[in-house]
């Protein structure tokens, strides 16, 4: 491909000098203008700006495994407690407990519910000189937690955020496609002002022979 000197001032006036000249192909000053264009650069965070909500969209469609629990829980306080002849005493509770579950949770974006399937475990030590033992677990749970009078935004989400996504990826390549059309305007803009330049200066040296 034929090559010119490309006046980077003519091409990027906003960003590069007029003295940082050098010589380039149209490929060249294409792939120079889409890494530099402040538009190709615009479209660009926004299209990863799209693409990382819609894979945290299609992240909250996944089951979930979550590990909840308590660590030592030291509790030491008194409580009213009623005898047998009516009146009442404090009793003085003073506990060491420990507890765990392990669940695996599901979004269910039709309703915007949750349905989870967890197994627990609980461990109780009543703390002092007759101090006992206890555990209690559930070795499989299933729970639905089901809002009635709450928007459904994992719904809706699921209608927005591949649109979202979708513009996002036209307007990216809409933006770069303007960038490559605007550079090849003015490469070849360049290039013909160059042979008029040329020409006019042939023109003036044969002018200037035949004056003489």
């Amino acid at each position: 491909m034929k090559k010119v000197v490309l006046i980077a001032a003519v091409l990027f006036p906003l960003t590069i000098q007029a003295q940082n000249e050098r010589l380039i192909t149209l490929n060249e000053a294409v792939a120079l203008a889409r890494a530099q264009s402040v538009d190709a650069a615009v479209a660009l965070n926004e299209l990863k700006t799209a693409y990382w909500e819609y894979r945290t969209f299609r992240a909250n469609l996944l089951p979930e495994v979550n590990l909840a629990g308590t660590l030592p829980d030291y509790n030491k306080s008194y409580s009213a407690y009623q005898q047998s002849d009516g009146s009442y005493t404090f009793v003085r509770n003073n506990t060491l407990g420990l507890s765990g579950e392990l669940s695996v949770d599901q979004n269910i974006w039709l309703t915007g519910g949750t349905l989870s399937l967890a197994s627990s475990l609980n461990y109780i030590k009543q703390l002092g000189a007759d101090g006992q033992e206890r555990y209690m677990s559930v070795p499989i749970g299933l729970k639905l937690t089901q809002p009635i009078f709450a928007a459904n935004h994992l719904k809706w989400s699921r209608r927005i955020n591949p649109v979202r996504y979708a513009e996002a990826k036209a307007a990216f390549i809409s933006a770069t496609e303007e960038v490559t059309m605007r550079t090849i305007t003015y490469f070849f803009q360049l290039l013909l002002a160059k042979e008029t330049l040329s020409t006019a200066k042939q023109n003036r040296e044969n002018a200037d022979i035949f004056t003489r």
